[in-house]
């Protein structure tokens, strides 16, 4: 199975499009704990630009992790990839705070963009749930 991991970084030119300068660490994390039978790509648009319909690479499974001020850039990225037909599965800090600031609507207006989420730290079990799932093609909240 492919998988792409995705740092969204903003877009330049619009008012909420604030370009942190963070290393993508959960994502790289999740990498790490990815097992080896399985190839993983990391796209960060601070360091590849900005990812278009063009320039998405094939993956099976894509996960998407950033902060707050890269959200809507993460759920046009999500739009993107779901318009293919593609699963798409979000973390980070961003999902969390969302979802913890929101618990009543348990992350239904992320779910709306997203496949699955995952809320907190991204663990080996955890991070293993997800891939058997979509292996199964059960993916859902975690």
């Amino acid at each position: 199975m492919k998988i792409l991991l995705i740092m969204p970084g903003g877009r330049k030119g619009l008012v909420w499009a604030v370009r942190p300068w963070v290393a993508p660490g959960g994502i790289v994390t999740l990498a790490g704990m990815t097992p080896e039978h399985h190839h993983v790509s990391i796209w960060s648009e601070l360091a590849h630009g900005t990812l278009t319909e063009e320039n998405l690479p094939e993956a099976d499974l894509y996960g998407i992790s950033g902060l707050t001020s890269t959200r809507f850039e993460a759920y046009r990225i999500a739009r993107m990839i779901r318009k293919r037909g593609k699963k798409v599965v979000a973390g980070g800090f961003d999902v969390t705070g969302h979802y913890r600031d929101d618990p009543e609507n348990n992350g239904k207006e992320q779910l709306s963009f997203f496949d699955a989420i995952l809320i907190g730290r991204g663990t080996p079990p955890v991070w293993q749930q997800i891939l058997t799932d979509f292996e199964r093609a059960s993916l859902g909240q975690v």
